[in-house]
């Protein structure tokens, strides 16, 4: 099973109810499909809300992360469940990654186990301070960062803008949610088009939408 890509759905849950459950269903379900593996959403809901249920006694806030992984005789499902609270979080500080690269052309948009290049981005910001790493795909155009999507303001044009699927970024729950909601728009993204944004914000389902701070090129 180590050398199999699996799926995986990170979930912020409130009050016994996860948020943004559609969106989750429908990736989820895009990604079984593609990946072959015999199991519906449905069914995989049915038992993430029964852990759910166990864990309620830990809070109203809860992060649960939920792995899947297509194998000869069947599907291996891994759910874990911990407490969580978006109030602990704060504005994301951001730089660019220079030597890593998303590859728009082999994209799958899909959130998967293939996190060399993700987890390669969340190191290096370690080491130099930030939370994060902006991505650029093979075409010098920016993606996303290791675990968000990423959104910026244009004043001339009034409008949120996120990089397009074509781009190379994780189709994002929360990017999903605010597309559909008229607030946000998708266009290609330069590094010198967020170093001159009036405002640049971070997406994703668990952590929501957070305010960047800073962003050093």
């Amino acid at each position: 099973m180590e050398n199999t890509t699996g799926l995986i759905e990170t979930m912020y849950v409130l009050d016994q109810q996860i948020a943004l459950e559609t969106y989750h269903r429908s990736r989820l379900q895009a990604g079984l499909e593609k990946y072959r593996i015999k199991l519906s959403a449905e069914k995989i809901f049915r038992e993430l809300y029964k852990s759910i249920e166990r864990h309620a006694a830990e809070g109203p806030e809860l992060k649960v992360r939920f792995e899947i992984f297509p194998t000869p005789t069947a599907s291996a499902m891994q759910i874990k469940v911990s407490a969580f609270s978006r109030k602990a979080l704060k504005p994301v500080k951001l730089g660019f990654a220079g030597d890593l690269r998303v590859n728009a052309s082999l994209a799958d948009h899909l959130k998967t186990t293939e996190r060399d290049v993700y987890d390669a981005a969340l190191a290096q910001a370690k080491e130099q301070g930030m939370d994060d790493l902006v991505l650029c795909n093979e075409h010098g155009a920016v993606a996303e960062t290791g675990i968000f999507n990423i959104l910026w303001y244009e004043e001339a044009a009034r409008q949120w803008f996120t990089p397009p699927l074509s781009s190379g970024c994780v189709a994002g729950v929360q990017r999903a949610y605010l597309l559909d909601s008229g607030n946000l728009q998708e266009k290609i993204c330069y590094p010198e088009d967020l170093l001159n944004a009036k405002s640049i914000m971070v997406c994703n389902a668990l952590r929501g939408v957070l305010n960047v701070a800073e962003l050093q090129y």
